[in-house]
């Protein structure tokens, strides 16, 4: 990981990770009971994207992890390539 909660105009990204040589920006959503990646809306993709090219390099992927806590425990998903 190189950094968590990044805030660079126009957004925030919520991980930066070196993923075996790729630049990999990470959004994170969570919520109770409701599907998070509900959230992830074609706005805050492009918004993330914008974000995303005013790195030093440019990232060659973005992923979404989704945490979705409930009454039976946690479900956690990570979604490559999601934009």
């Amino acid at each position: 990981m190189i950094a968590r909660n990044l805030r660079i105009w126009p957004g925030e990204i919520d991980l930066l990770i070196l993923f075996g040589g790729l630049l990999v920006v990470v959004e994170v959503k969570s919520r109770w009971r409701e599907d998070p990646s509900d959230e992830f809306t074609p706005e805050k993709s492009a918004r993330l994207r914008r974000t995303g090219a005013r790195l030093w390099r440019v990232p060659q992927r973005y992923d979404l992890v989704t945490v979705r806590f409930g009454a039976g425990g946690v479900d956690l998903r990570w979604l490559p390539g999601v934009c």
